[in-house]
């Protein structure tokens, strides 16, 4: 790990990581830092009771598209409670160009579209509605060991011990939960300056 790197933890069918994101996102389109996205799967990953958020009721889900509002984003409950690797299969062949644009097509599909992501065919699809290169996510998909990686990230879990998500590290800093704009932006004055 590079301690001049900002990393961000986030899952992509997280709709708190989708509201850090959109945040996060501002601040980098103001500085040009060092990030490391690490998309590091459903918390915890080994309760499968919370994959596709089955347990959170419809007035949870409110408050989040209420807090979704506040950003400017439309942040609906999935349409599907399938969960895949297919996204976090992508992610790292989009490093260095189009990442920002991948992550943000990916999070719009799942809470702004309700779009159903359980196949590599669905999502290729939605990139390119998008104007994203759909190329490098098919590329990431016929390469067998992305499925291993991308499962591999999911142990960061217990080995970085995030405890929630989404989380920003920078060093021994964290700024974990649920972000908000301020939090965000002296997290990376203090970090960057």
């Amino acid at each position: 790990m590079d301690a001049k790197t900002l990393r961000f933890y986030f899952d992509f069918y997280c709709p708190y990581s989708y509201i850090g994101w959109s945040i996060l996102k501002r601040q980098l389109q103001k500085k040009n830092i060092p990030i490391e996205f690490l998309a590091i799967g459903p918390n915890p990953p080994a309760n499968k009771l919370l994959l596709g958020r089955k347990l959170w009721s419809d007035v949870r889900w409110e408050a989040i598209s209420e807090h979704g509002k506040s950003e400017g984003l439309i942040v609906h409950k999935p349409a599907s409670t399938a969960m895949n690797v297919f996204p976090h299969r992508g992610l790292p062949f989009y490093e260095g160009v189009g990442v920002v644009e991948y992550i943000s097509g990916i999070f719009k599909g799942i809470f702004a579209l309700r779009l159903d992501f359980s196949t590599t065919r669905q999502i290729q699809t939605h990139l390119q509605s998008e104007g994203i290169d759909s190329l490098p996510f098919n590329n990431a998909c016929e390469d067998p060991n992305t499925q291993k990686q991308a499962e591999e990230k999911f142990l960061l879990w217990g080995e970085r011990r995030i405890r929630t998500l989404p989380t920003l590290e920078f060093g021994q800093d964290r700024i974990a939960g649920v972000f908000d704009p301020r939090g965000v932006e002296n997290f990376i004055s203090i970090s960057f300056g």
